[in-house]
């Protein structure tokens, strides 16, 4: 419906008894296709992942039902934005688990030192129940990031 921008549109047409979503995913980019990200632009991801799943709670749309995974992801690599597709998870699963699977997944193209940042801030994750305190740490971390470069 439009209603919750963290989702990317989607437009339905009925195709001989199937109803099929087609998906706008102009001006993003496939998580799981991106070859290289610095670690400034997995934190900001992991940030907007955060905060897009705190808007979707409240249009009563909860994490734990949701399908949060790399293949779902979408990223603007222009502003940083993240929409998923939705796609209903009935494993739920916590939302901490889905986040911490797409930051193991994003650690792997690091650098060693910038590997050492997003494992602190994994690290803090895995320990923190408050996915805003999270949101908190990961913005300290990149504004540290952001204020060591050369």
């Amino acid at each position: 419906l439009g209603l919750c921008d963290s989702f990317l549109p989607v437009s339905f047409v009925e195709d001989r008894n199937m109803i099929k979503g087609i998906y706008d995913c102009r001006n993003y980019e496939k998580l799981c296709d991106i070859d290289r990200l610095g670690c400034d632009e997995c934190l900001g991801i992991m940030i907007n992942l955060i905060n897009n799943a705190v808007q979707t709670e409240r249009h009563c749309i909860f994490a734990e039902d949701v399908d949060y995974r790399i293949e779902n992801c979408f990223v603007s690599r222009e502003n940083g934005d993240v929409k998923f597709l939705f796609i209903r998870d009935s494993n739920r699963i916590s939302f901490k688990e889905k986040m911490l699977r797409i930051m193991d997944y994003m650690s792997e193209n690091l650098s060693e030192k910038e590997r050492e940042v997003f494992r602190k801030a994994a690290a803090m994750a895995e320990q923190t129940e408050s996915s805003r305190a999270i949101a908190g740490f990961l913005e300290s971390l990149r504004r540290e990031l952001n204020e060591t470069k050369p």
